[in-house]
């Protein structure tokens, strides 16, 4: 008996993304004149007792896909997530070498508050790049 997945907004957003972020082209291609990018993300929950959540990232950009994505460390969050692809492609057109920031989710807070609280975790970001 083969396993099925359950359908909740969450699961199909994830999907979703899933299948975007693979169609994607990856950093090599859309970006040839990139030769190596790092990432800073430190996520922050919204106010309760939640512990920040640190990562550093170096990217194979053979490999690393162009649709520049990071969920959103909320657990219950639908629809939500951090897509940083613009703020990427923006700072290799201005060929920046460091680049800081910080996002707030705009999902919302768990499927029982879906169109009634947003989620509001944030994500700091560091890009580091080199041409």
């Amino acid at each position: 008996m083969a396993f099925q997945r359950r359908n909740n907004p969450r699961g199909e957003y994830r999907e979703q993304q899933r299948t975007r972020i693979s169609a994607s082209p990856t950093l090599a291609a859309r970006f040839p004149e990139l030769k190596s990018l790092t990432a800073d993300i430190t996520y922050h929950g919204c106010g309760e007792t939640h512990s920040n959540r640190v990562m550093h990232c170096t990217y194979n950009l053979a490999q690393a896909r162009s649709m520049f994505c990071f969920d959103c460390d909320n657990p219950g969050c639908v629809g939500g997530d951090f897509d940083l692809s613009r703020l990427l492609a923006a700072a290799v057109e201005l060929r920046q070498t460091d680049v800081k920031g910080e996002l707030r989710c705009e999902g919302w807070r768990d499927r029982a508050q879906i169109e009634q609280r947003r989620c509001h975790h944030r994500l700091q970001y560091q890009f580091t790049l080199k041409y």
